[in-house]
């Protein structure tokens, strides 16, 4: 399957488009930067596709043949939600609704990638997707509104 991975400088999609490879899948990474130079050093991951784009800004432009679309891309740090909550709400809900509108227009299915945090991020409860939302932070809100 051929699979972008929009955030794959990010932790999560690092190690998600490395097990993705290993399992034979064509990866194409998806970011707007990579601060932390996993993809260009660290590992094979800089010998696959590289698609520098800030979702929430430039225009989307996929390879042909995606089949499917895994988005993690979001500011991800709480901490920094508190300080710059426009710029955190924006970011995310922008990226989010850029890529759901390219999808439905090429037909790409895509795996959404919350976090803990829209049910308050409780540690160590496992919860469910019918558990009502309890958003303490702009970041979680803004994962909120994605989900919504």
């Amino acid at each position: 399957m051929n699979i972008v991975i929009t955030g794959a400088s990010g932790f999560v999609g690092f190690n998600l488009s490395q097990y993705l490879a290993q399992k034979g899948h064509r990866i194409t990474l998806l970011d707007r930067d990579d601060y932390c130079q996993r993809l260009v050093h660290i590992s094979p991951l800089h010998e696959m596709p590289f698609i520098c784009c800030d979702l929430a800004a430039d225009r989307i432009h996929l390879p042909p043949g995606t089949d499917y679309i895994i988005h993690l891309a979001a500011m991800p740090h709480v901490d920094y939600s508190y300080h710059q909550p426009g710029e955190v709400f924006r970011n995310n809900t922008l990226s989010t609704q850029a890529i759901l509108q390219y999808a439905t227009e090429h037909h790409i299915p895509v795996l959404l990638a919350s976090s803990v945090e829209v049910y308050g991020g409780d540690w160590g409860r496992v919860y469910h997707e019918s558990d009502p939302y309890a958003p303490v932070s702009p970041y979680s809100a803004s994962k909120v509104a994605c989900e919504m």
